[in-house]
């Protein structure tokens, strides 16, 4: 008697299943996992029983060897053979609805797939015919995320469904790919081993929008899993085998399985059908199923995409139901950068109870959809790109979005309803990676979004409205702090400190300030802010004049800027973070308005605010912690606690991107971004031509050398967030450091040589200007000094005589300067230019 490829599917799961166990213990095992087949039980015993033969039989896969025993010219029987109009080509794969070729359409000119139909169908007319019915309404599914059915053919026995061919990678591949190396692959994980957080919910979106097309037509998939999703070679997302899908009962007749009796692994009677780490309780305990099992599922192939694990795993299939009847998914495993939203859906896809899940898939579609936006950034060299016909290599980023919420660590009478919500950047834009922050009276929100083409620009969405309002004449701003009176807004932009009304009206000029690190506003009209990378802090009127020093870098401690300064209630002292080249020195202080002395308060990558009635917040590892602080005092006391996961920290520059309202009731911040990127090759129209290397946090400091044979990049260290130069191998993909030091090395710029490369370094306390052999031969040579001042690399005259750099003045702003390669004095080309 012949055995079927489902069959030997599930002799194979159970063979090696078998092999993993102590030779002991194999035949309790086999005996539980057979569940009383004893035909099944003795197959699988007679494949352990062969010996290691010099072929390597242990090395090939049970099914193959089986099929060599017992079935081997079925294959070679239909391979070349012709059904109806369909010329088989080769074989694709087997699972438990049948085997799957690739195959011709002759007639008209196409590759498809072809799926044989098991015994169990072609035996039982009536089954067949229910089949055959459901395959017309499943034909029905017109829609480009499912795998289209083109037809049923029955030709001399052999009966067959013929499907869309989709070429590319399955979902368990993709996931398999990102959670642990393999041979020629760069593991792809996130911080919790997972797919990247933004494809991982645009996979999802596309997943949904495919099962909610499919129950419009009340069609339950019922077998949803990695392995039933591809991914084609162009981003698209195929759902695929609907073969074990049925009619919801309320759509029609009691369909392909009107009393559902699953199985797991192979189609094997008796049993429950679906896989056993994505059926739904109810579907585990073998009652009817509907639409719900569906988003049950769903949810735990999002959770999986996320963590890199299954949401419910076992040892057994007995483990496995178990812990979906019991147990719950660990939901600590999902990533930081998880939005606070996409938790609260999984949590709501995996309630075991239907009448508690999540209504319709359609809910889940329209929540991810809101976070499908995404922001690129583009990285060109300084001189003309060496690859025939490409452009540049460009880094993507995800999308960021905001979260509101009433913040109260113990409620306060009179307090208003707790509310939450999140949102992202208005119609056409995309929120930059700054906070935004609530109005002292917490009523507005204040933020920067860009446009898909032009600068970036202020906007507020008040709290009791959806639609936000742009404020005419903020293009190129960054950075907003609000007036204690909530009348006006400071922000930088074009190299300047500028002042503006919330309501629109003209822009003032307030002083110099080329790089945005923060500015506070007190009740005496004196705003405190930080102009620039290796300064201290600066108090300046509200509305205008010379800027004075208030706070003096430590030296001892290698602290290279004060930045993020926050008014105390008082008007006089300020909260501040010093940030040092190392790491234990960057640390959160107080400062007072009368006095350059200063308090240290505890350390942390991060700013801090105050929150009343008596609380710092910051961040530590994309969390929001929350620690008694004493006004009077000026300490803090007792142990942090978190108040929000998931929240963006910017550990170069030792910021976390959140805000406070006054009272201390709203609270903002923007979502943890996943800043892994790929650097990807595109063509002069825009077109990708491809991928190179790993995923990494790159940053934009990217420049190709002048023959083309390498680029090299800065990469942040993801613990201190110091920055080093990488080069990578444009061929290859290949990786490798070039600079080490505790400190931070970027801006980095090719000498014409190709052969060495210049950046700049604050491992000497102030940046300076280094030279570096890309073989990694010879000591960091610094080539540039001018005491006193910031220095930093930007290009090459053509014959590499002469290198231009930019250097600091107080302030912020800076002067070109040319030095000679090989010696000879730096001389100043232009002066007072803005970078």
């Amino acid at each position: 008697m012949g055995t079927s490829p489902d069959r030997w599917a599930t002799v194979e799961r159970l063979y090696h299943a078998a092999l993993s166990q102590p030779v002991a213990g194999r035949a309790a095992f086999l005996a539980e996992a057979c569940a009383g087949d004893e035909e099944l039980q003795r197959e699988v015993e007679s494949l352990l029983e062969q010996p290691a033969s010099a072929e390597g039989f242990l090395d090939r896969p049970a099914v193959v060897a089986a099929a060599q025993m017992v079935s081997a010219t079925r294959t070679a029987a239909l391979t070349g053979r012709r059904i109806g109009v369909y010329q088989v080509l080769a074989p694709l794969g087997a699972g438990g609805m049948g085997e799957v070729y690739r195959a011709r359409d002759t007639r008209l000119g196409r590759d498809v797939a072809i799926k044989i139909l098991p015994s169990a169908f072609t035996s039982d007319p009536d089954r067949l015919a229910r089949f055959e019915r459901e395959a017309r309404m499943l034909a029905s599914l017109n829609h480009p995320h499912i795998a289209a059915i083109y037809g049923v053919e029955d030709s001399e026995g052999i009966h067959a469904l013929v499907l869309e061919l989709v070429e590319g990678e399955t979902l368990a591949e993709r996931i398999a790919g990102a959670t642990g190396p393999k041979v020629g692959r760069v593991p792809r994980s996130g911080p919790a081993g997972g797919l990247p957080v933004t494809e991982a919910l645009d996979i999802a979106r596309q997943i949904a929008e495919a099962i909610d097309a499919a129950h419009e037509k009340g069609i339950v998939h019922r077998d949803l899993k990695p392995a039933n999703i591809k991914i084609t070679p162009e981003g698209v997302v195929k759902v695929l085998d609907f073969g074990l899908a049925k009619l919801d009962a309320g759509a029609g007749d009691g369909g392909l399985t009107g009393s559902p009796t699953v199985t797991v692994g192979g189609t094997r009677e008796g049993l429950i059908v679906g896989t056993a780490a994505y059926m739904s309780p109810e579907q585990a305990r073998g009652l009817a199923v509907d639409k719900r099992t569906d988003i049950w599922a769903f949810g735990c192939v999002l959770y999986e995409m996320l963590t890199g694990h299954v949401a419910f795993a076992g040892e057994t299939i007995s483990d496995v139901i178990a812990a979906i009847l019991g147990g719950e998914p660990d939901f600590e495993a999902l990533p930081h950068a998880t939005p606070a939203n996409t938790r609260r859906l999984l949590e709501r896809c995996l309630e075991k109870d239907p009448r508690q899940r999540l209504r319709d898939i359609g809910d889940a579609r329209v929540e991810l959809e809101d976070r499908d936006a995404h922001r690129s950034v583009e990285a060109t060299p300084a001189r003309r790109s060496y690859a025939v016909g490409t452009a540049a290599v460009m880094a993507v980023v995800a999308a960021v979005a905001l979260a509101v919420v009433w913040w109260r660590p113990r409620p306060q009478a009179g307090d208003p309803t707790a509310t939450q919500f999140t949102f992202s950047g208005p119609s056409g834009t995309t929120l930059e990676p700054t906070a935004g922050v609530p109005s002292p009276d917490g009523s507005r929100i204040v933020f920067a979004a860009r446009a898909e083409s032009g600068a970036p620009a202020l906007w507020i969405r008040r709290r009791d409205s959806a639609v936000p309002q742009r404020i005419a004449g903020t293009e190129g701003a960054t950075g907003p702090s609000w007036s204690p009176d909530g009348r006006h807004i400071a922000f930088q932009a074009g190299g300047k400190l500028k002042r503006v009304e919330a309501s629109g009206g003209p822009v003032l000029t307030i002083a110099s300030m080329v790089t945005n690190l923060g500015s506070t506003w007190n009740n005496d009209n004196v705003i405190v802010f930080a102009p620039t990378n290796r300064t201290s802090l600066y108090r300046v009127s509200a509305d205008g004049g010379t800027p004075e020093a208030i706070t003096t870098l430590n030296a001892s401690r290698r602290e290279n800027s004060h930045r993020w300064p926050a008014f105390l209630p008082d008007g006089r002292h300020f909260l501040f973070t010093a940030r040092s080249d190392v790491k234990e020195n960057t640390a959160i202080y107080v400062g007072d308005l009368g006095s350059k002395s200063t308090m240290r308060l505890l350390t942390a990558q991060s700013n801090a605010v105050y929150a009343p009635p008596g609380y710092l917040l910051f961040a530590r590892e994309s969390t929001l912690m929350a620690q008694r602080f004493d006004l009077d005092a000026l300490a803090v006391s007792g142990e942090p606690f978190p108040v929000a996961p998931g929240v963006e920290q910017i550990t170069a520059s030792a910021q976390a991107l959140f805000g406070v309202s006054a009272d201390g009731r709203v609270l903002a911040y923007q979502q943890a971004l996943d800043r892994n990127s790929r650097l990807t090759w595109f063509d002069r129209a825009g077109r990708s031509l491809g991928a190179i290397g790993p995923e990494k946090d790159f940053t934009t400091d990217l420049q190709i050398s002048p023959n083309g044979k390498q680029a090299v990049v800065v990469i942040p260290d993801p613990d201190s967030g110091n920055r080093d130069l990488w080069l990578v191998d444009l061929r290859t993909g290949g990786l490798t450091r070039l600079t080490s030091q505790p400190a931070n090395d970027w801006q980095p710029a090719w000498e014409p040589d190709s052969a060495h490369v210049v950046f700049a370094s604050d491992r000497d306390g102030t940046s300076r200007v280094y030279r570096k052999a890309t073989s990694g031969a010879g000591e960091d040579e610094p080539i540039v000094e001018l005491p006193g001042r910031s220095t930093f690399p930007k290009d090459w005259s053509p014959d590499g005589r002469f290198l231009l750099f930019i250097a600091d003045r107080p302030l912020g702003s800076t002067d070109i300067w040319a030095t000679p390669l090989g010696g000879g004095k730096p001389y100043p080309l232009i002066a007072t230019a803005f970078s």
